[in-house]
């Protein structure tokens, strides 16, 4: 499987997963489920631009200068 559709369905269980914590009000795991979702969605989006990264702070920073800062991304 290719890396951006590893780390899609990576986001995607994780967001369940955080769902599911959620519905059992387990507060400190759905927050850590729906890091590691968001974190895995970056990553996917970074490695289809050929920008990726490894570490937290490395995605951190890579999102923000190769998708923000170009506007490849508006929030």
């Amino acid at each position: 499987m290719n890396a951006v559709k590893e780390e899609i369905k990576l986001a995607v269980e994780m967001l369940s997963d955080a769902r599911a914590l959620y519905k059992e009000k387990r507060m400190k795991s759905t927050v850590n489920r729906a890091y590691y979702a968001m974190f895995h969605a970056a990553k996917a989006i970074l490695l289809s631009q050929a920008a990726d990264a490894q570490s937290h702070a490395g995605v951190l920073n890579r999102f923000g200068e190769c998708i923000i800062k170009r506007d490849f991304l508006t929030l």
